[in-house]
C-alpha cells in the first residue's frame, strides 16, 4: 500500500471507489444468485443480530485507530515544528559568530535543511541524512571560547537549541516509522472483510437499491481505512506534512549566504585562538 500514498487524494478517493464500489455491487449479485433461501425472513432476523454486532465492534475499532492515528498526526506536527524553531535559533546565533565560524555553521545549516528535505520527507526516507551536518554543528559550538557575558548568554543559548534539535529530530524520526503494529492492521482488514461480506447477506425487492446502499457501505469503510493509512505516515505521501518552516529558513540562509559574499556581518564573539 506504500504506492498509494503518493497520490493526490482524488486519486486516491477514484481507486477506493473502484474497488470498493466494485465489491459492494458485485458481492450482493453473486449471493443472491447461490443463496436465494436466504431472502427469507427468518434468516434475515438471525443474520440482522450478527451483522449489528459485527458493524457494532468494528466500527468502535475503527474509531478508536483513526483517533489515535489522528493524534500521532498532530505530534508528528508538533516535532516538525519544534525541530525547525530549533534551527531558527541557531541560524539567528550562528549570525552573530565569526566570519569563518559563520560560513560553516550555515553550511551545516543548510547541509542539513536540504538533506532533511531530499531524503527524510521521501516515500523511503534515509534515517542517517543530515546526521553529519548536526554534529559538524555541535563541534562548531563546542570551538567558541566565550569572553563576555553576552556571549556567555548566546553560547548557551546556542547549546541548548542543539540539544532541543538533537531531540526533535529523533523523536521525528520516529514518527516516519508506520505507528500502527501490525496485528491491528490485521483487525482492520479482517474486520471489514467481515463486516462488508454480512451485509451481502440481506436480499430487498429492489435490487438496484440494494447494489447502491452495498456499495456506499463499502465505500465508507474504504475511505475509513485509506485515512488511517495516510495519517499513520505523517511525512510520507501527497498528504504529508509540509516543511514550510525548513524551506523558508533555507531561502533565509541562501539570502545570507549570498550577502556574506559582498560584506561580512558583525560578531559578538572574540575569534578562536
Amino acid at each position: 500500500m506504500d504506492s498509494i500514498l503518493g497520490l493526490a487524494p482524488l486519486i486516491q478517493f477514484f481507486l477506493v471507489f473502484s474497488v470498493f464500489g466494485l465489491i459492494g455491487v458485485l458481492g450482493p449479485a453473486l449471493v443472491r444468485r447461490r443463496a436465494k433461501g436466504l431472502a427469507a425472513k427468518e434468516h434475515h432476523d438471525v443474520l440482522g443480530i450478527m451483522f449489528s454486532v459485527a458493524a457494532a465492534f468494528y466500527g468502535v475499532v475503527l474509531a478508536f485507530v483513526i483517533v489515535a492515528a489522528w493524534q500521532n498526526f498532530q505530534e508528528a506536527t508538533a516535532r516538525e515544528r519544534a525541530e525547525a524553531l530549533a534551527l531558527t535559533e541557531i541560524y539567528v546565533i550562528s549570525t552573530r559568530l565569526p566570519p569563518p565560524m559563520q560560513q560553516r555553521m550555515l553550511a551545516a545549516l543548510r547541509g542539513y535543511i536540504t538533506d532533511a528535505l531530499n531524503y527524510e520527507w521521501s516515500g523511503k526516507p534515509n534515517l542517517r541524512a543530515g546526521r553529519q551536518e548536526l554534529v559538524t554543528m555541535f563541534n562548531e559550538l563546542l570551538a567558541l571560547e566565550p569572553q563576555t557575558t553576552k556571549q556567555a548568554i548566546l553560547y548557551g543559548k546556542a547549546m541548548d537549541q542543539i540539544s532541543r534539535l538533537f531531540e526533535a529530530r529523533q523523536e521525528r524520526l520516529l514518527y516516519t516509522q508506520n505507528n500502527i503494529p501490525q496485528i491491528v492492521w490485521t483487525v482492520i482488514i479482517f474486520g471489514a472483510v467481515v463486516t462488508i461480506a454480512l451485509s451481502f447477506f440481506f436480499f430487498t425487492q429492489h435490487r438496484v437499491l440494494q447494489a447502491v446502499i452495498s456499495m456506499l457501505f463499502a465505500m465508507l469503510v474504504g475511505l475509513t481505512i485509506i485515512a488511517i493509512y495516510d495519517l499513520s505516515h505523517p511525512y510520507q505521501g501527497f498528504s504529508r506534512i509540509h516543511p514550510a518552516g525548513f524551506k523558508e529558513l533555507l531561502r533565509e540562509i541562501d539570502r545570507r549566504t549570498a550577502a556574506l559574499a559582498g560584506s561580512q556581518a558583525p560578531s559578538v564573539f572574540a575569534p578562536v585562538r
